[in-house]
């Protein structure tokens, strides 16, 4: 694709020379071929005008034109019939190199003498394959305000180059002008200017000129259309004649012009209906049936039943995505016309284009892939520049058929396996800020990259597309070369890694998935723990150049982020979830700051506080953690008063878990049960013995009792258990509660306790050596507790 530099220039301030352009350019991605200078070389060529004009005294083809160059007075001999007095053009003097090298020096045409000689744009190095017919036939008339003896490369801005760009087909969007412009925005992190739009009215006034539009085929996603009246058919600027043809397009008229210049400024192929030929005023976008037609390249086509055509109900107009019919091709007597800004299913343009041997531009662009929104766009652009340019009266109303549905699909991508894509070390910012750069809208959540790919990037749709573009704007060449290591050697983890994996795999096997959230928090997530002004928590470690507000404190507790998760999910109507992070935690001690590992864990529609309870003893025994206590828990602002513990060792709580407060869950958005724990890992890290010890299996039969009692309220279990331990009975194995129960009838401040105890000996048990043990438990707890046996 030839890309002129001072278009790209429109959209994005380049500061940098040319051929830095192009290497960067090409290092994200977008490989440039070559720097095109169509005009090098050309010296000597400016801007005159022409004061008079006589017929040459000795040939009937030639004059004699006086030129001013605003010094002096030149004499020119030419031929060239389009030339009038008052013209202002370019004049290549003695002395000067034009197109191809040829040096220009004073001639005698049959006893007149001329000193230079006009200049056609082919003179000046356009290619004649690209210029207008009625244009190449002559000298080029400049603006009449266009100032005199100035050099032409200035006045046409002709020391700009063209980009020859390689464009993969997975970029469609690159295939314009404006999608290179948010590539160099990317590259070097500049601001992007968007073209102006027209945007359309809604009114009736359209249905004067075209009463209905319709699609009758799935080939067909979207169809835009607008109307323009008292158009007046003519050459287009020069300045855009100039940017179609260093594109490699001919200009042709204004209207023609225009709808391929937006094609090559959008991407977004468009086309133009004389009204006059629609007979039936209405627009029908279908399939093809076995029948002929004739394009605007004058040749008749076979088409077939799969082809798109655009028809008036009577004959058609268009084939679809590809060409135009030369029926409905603008003509000079054209004063009505319709503008077309459509989308086509990819795969069908490009069956059809290749079996008709009939490769367009526009059939070269919607064969990869164009989004739908731009159809609109295209159009509103190009109605911005007929009214710019005077060509004609844009009419209110407008036709926009959606055949589609419109999906808000967002790509979930892990920072780490990016990081092990690129083998790169890449921070999460970093790749946040890569991306947005590219417009890739990204938040990081859950320990996620959470993308939605621009309504024109299509080719973005998994994981490694997101890991591409982070390494692309990053620089693929700034990622640190690391040499394939030859030997390798059997390593351990550490041993609180060891521990980690322990619980990690425990977690897992019971169904949990492990997520990874910000160590940065808002400390407004304290205020919605309902905290206490002076509570441990609080004590945060403030960053003083945060990412943004909600990143503002180091996280002191993992609880926050967890219910965050958890309230995630069960917005998105996931019915149960349950979930573990291991993360650290940070505090400062004077100066010195502290992490501390931290692990939490979540759920919700999957049990209740016995089920968490339970969890974490499993978590203690697995690591054989024994000596310590349960107690109701301090953290009352956090869990439900009746529904949560601590546990102590050595009189050092270490866990803290429960059921989430009702009013905290309100904070969080939360409308169901949830149960989190938080385990400081730095303190029973000391306490772990991984060690394996193996028990022989007891083959007498176990026996299981269930027990209530009722005993003052403010007792915990714990203390129950430990009682019933504490005797040392051989026969007693477990003691799990399953049950509390509260009620008037029990009395003020009562409750019942259900338990249940695991008898097993080493012989079979008779009643008589359970009931033993059985009354002397139930004593202690009389005596100790005020308990007794609920009947």
């Amino acid at each position: 694709m030839l890309l002129p530099i001072r278009w790209l220039k429109d959209y994005v301030n380049i500061d940098c020379d040319n051929k830095k352009l192009a290497e960067d350019i090409t290092l994200t991605g977008s490989h440039v071929d070559g720097i095109v200078d169509s005009f090098k070389g050309l010296e000597g060529v400016i801007t005159v005008k022409i004061k008079r004009i006589e017929k040459h005294p000795d040939a009937d083809k030639l004059r004699v034109c006086y030129v001013d160059d605003g010094k002096s007075e030149i004499v020119i001999v030419t031929a060239a019939p389009n030339v009038q007095e008052g013209d202002i053009v370019p004049l290549a003097t003695v002395g000067a190199i034009i197109a191809g090298g040829n040096k220009i020096e004073e001639h005698d045409f049959r006893g007149v003498v001329s000193y230079g000689m006009f200049c056609s744009l082919a003179e000046l190095g356009y290619d004649t394959n690209v210029i207008n017919k009625k244009v190449a036939e002559g000298v080029l008339i400049l603006d009449e305000d266009t100032p005199i003896g100035k050099d032409i490369r200035e006045i046409l801005n002709l020391e700009e180059k063209v980009l020859d760009i390689e464009i993969t087909p997975n970029r469609p969007d690159c295939l314009s002008v404006l999608g290179m412009a948010r590539e160099a925005k990317a590259t070097f992190n500049k601001d992007l200017k968007e073209p102006e739009y027209k945007e359309a009215k809604d009114s009736d006034e359209i249905k004067k000129y075209i009463k209905n539009i319709s699609i009758d085929t799935k080939d067909c996603l979207r169809y835009y259309a607008r109307v323009v009246k008292d158009v007046k058919i003519a050459l287009s600027p020069l300045w855009m004649q100039q940017r179609l043809m260093e594109s490699g397009v001919r200009p042709i008229n204004n209207i023609v012009d225009i709808t391929n210049y937006v094609m090559l400024e959008l991407g977004e192929p468009l086309h133009a209906f004389d009204v006059n030929t629609i007979k039936t005023k209405e627009i029908h976008i279908k399939n093809a049936k076995e029948e002929k037609f004739t394009t605007l390249d004058e040749i008749e086509r076979d088409l077939k039943p799969e082809d798109i055509v655009i028809t008036d109900g009577s004959e058609n107009l268009a084939l679809g995505g590809i060409m135009g019919g030369l029926d409905s091709s603008i003509t000079d007597t054209t004063e009505t016309i319709m503008l077309e800004g459509a989308s086509f299913n990819r795969s069908q343009i490009r069956y059809t284009s290749k079996r008709l041997g009939l490769r367009t531009e526009a059939s070269n662009r919607f064969e990869k892939g164009i989004s739908p929104l731009m159809s609109k766009k295209a159009v509103d652009r190009a109605a911005y520049l007929i009214e710019l340019l005077g060509v004609g009266t844009v009419v209110d109303g407008y036709y926009d058929i959606v055949n589609y549905e419109e999906k808000d699909e967002v790509i979930k991508s892990d920072p780490a396996r990016i990081n092990n894509l690129l083998g790169s070390d890449l921070s999460v910012e970093t790749m946040l800020d890569n991306l947005a750069r590219l417009g890739i809208e990204t938040k990081y959540e859950d320990g996620l990259l959470i993308s939605k790919s621009p309504y024109y990037r299509t080719d973005l749709a998994i994981e490694e597309d997101i890991a591409e573009e982070v390494g692309r704007i990053y620089g693929f060449h700034n990622i640190e070369a690391k040499p394939i290591k030859s030997e390798t050697s059997v390593g351990m983890l550490d041993y609180k890694r060891q521990i980690d994996k322990h619980i990690k795999t425990l977690l897992i096997g019971q169904g949990m998935d492990e997520i990874l959230t910000y160590s940065f928090i808002s400390p407004k997530n304290y205020d919605a723990l309902n905290l206490e002004e002076n509570h441990e928590f609080r004590k945060y470690i403030e960053l003083i150049n945060p990412l943004g507000e909600d990143f503002r404190a180091m996280r002191t507790t993992l609880i926050a982020n967890m219910l965050k998760v958890l309230s995630l999910n069960i917005n998105n109507m996931n019915e149960k979830g349950a979930f573990f992070e291991f993360g650290n935690t940070f505090e400062k001690e004077g100066s010195k700051y502290i992490e501390n590992k931290t692990m939490s864990l979540g759920f919700y529609g999957y049990g209740d506080f016995y089920m968490i309870k339970d969890i974490l003893v499993k978590i203690l025994e697995g690591l054989a953690i024994e000596g310590y206590e349960v107690k109701r828990s301090t953290e009352t602002s956090i869990f439900h008063k009746g529904r949560s513990a601590d546990f102590y060792i050595g009189g050092e709580k270490f866990a803290s878990l429960g059921q989430i407060d009702y009013a905290v869950c309100d904070n969080f958005s939360i409308k169901t049960d949830v149960y989190v724990m938080e385990l400081d890992l730095e303190k029973i890290y000391p306490l772990v013995n991984l060690e394996r010890k193996y028990v022989k299996i007891n083959k007498f039969p176990a026996v299981k009792r269930d027990y209530a009692i009722v005993l003052d309220d403010k007792v915990p279990f714990g203390d129950v258990k430990n009682e019933i331990l504490s005797h040392g009975f051989d026969i007693v194995k477990d003691v799990q509660i399953f049950d509390v129960y509260k009620s008037d009838k029990l009395g003020a401040d009562k409750k019942s306790l259900a338990f249940k105890i695991k008898y097993q000996g080493e012989k079979t048990l008779k009643d008589k050596d359970i009931q033993k043990v059985e009354s002397e438990i139930l004593a202690s707890l009389e005596e100790k507790f005020a308990a007794i046996l609920r009947k």
